[in-house]
């Protein structure tokens, strides 16, 4: 079985390979590039989910605080990656800018956004701590449930227009990975039980921080609401999964439901025109 799998895998990375490289090479051509507009890369479009916009976090997240700054935007249909192989990444008058914090950066001083402008210095300080909390093992514990012990369940509540060997085999080689990066990372050196409990502490540390207010810091919306929107919409919305994370929340956060509800409605009141078709 497991020769089948290698010599499955390097036909179906090969044929990624060329599929991309000529995704890569068209793309000029396929894009009519305007001054002042941000062309968003973030994966295929084709491949979409019932339940949220994007199965990405960093993708939700950068998305999520373009329409938070209402900034003008195109999604772009691509398997490009950026030059650090990774998504999402935009195209912005001529230039490649990768990684969501770039991106963020980018746009606030292009724009001159004014999104934490109100902010005192230790809230932008807590912002920047959520953010680093969420993108490091919080991140790992909620793919690993996902893809490592509830892969093919996920993906197969998907829309995914590819062979179901192509998406087995994704299945496989992403646990796989997960696991080893988790491993690495340390977090993966836990028990399941623990990496949730781990989890589960950093919702209590978001949840703690909003208290009673409307968002994070008050009434007013910020960049770190889009990020703990982006990154609690995983489990929070995506019903077909038994996601642990979303059990504490109901479990102990009562404040964050309708928080994520606030935060839904302001940046994404069209937010099932971006959903997989069920």
């Amino acid at each position: 079985f497991t020769p089948f799998l290698i010599v499955g895998g390097t036909v179906a990375t090969t044929i990624l390979i060329v599929y991309r490289c000529r995704s890569s090479r068209l793309r000029d051509t396929l894009v009519d590039y305007k001054k002042d507009v941000v062309y968003f890369y973030a994966g295929p479009s084709d491949i979409r989910h019932p339940h949220v916009p994007h199965i990405s976090p960093f993708a939700m997240k950068a998305q999520t605080f373009m329409r938070l700054a209402n900034i003008k935007y195109k999604r772009i249909n691509s398997w490009e990656e950026s030059r650090l192989k990774q998504v999402p990444f935009i195209d912005f008058n001529g230039k490649e800018i990768p990684d969501t914090h770039l991106i963020m950066k980018t746009l606030t001083s292009k724009f001159a956004l004014k999104l934490d402008d109100w902010l005192t210095e230790k809230q932008k300080a807590v912002s920047t701590a959520i953010v680093c909390m969420l993108e490091g093992d919080f991140f790992l514990t909620v793919v690993m449930y996902r893809f490592c012990l509830n892969g093919r369940t996920f993906l197969n509540s998907m829309h995914i227009p590819y062979n179901p060997f192509v998406i087995a085999l994704f299945a496989w080689t992403t646990n796989r990975l997960l696991r080893k990066r988790a491993w690495l990372q340390g977090i993966g050196r836990h028990t399941w039980d623990e990496m949730w409990e781990i989890a589960g502490e950093d919702i209590q540390a978001v949840s703690d921080i909003l208290g009673d207010n409307d968002y994070l810091f008050g009434d007013k919306v910020s960049t770190a609401d889009g990020t703990v929107f982006a990154f609690f919409s995983l489990f929070m919305y995506i019903e077909n999964l038994d996601y642990p994370h979303r059990n504490y929340v109901l479990r102990h956060c009562p404040n964050i439901p309708p928080y994520m509800e606030r935060v839904k409605n302001l940046a994404w009141p069209d937010w099932n025109e971006h959903l997989a078709k069920k």
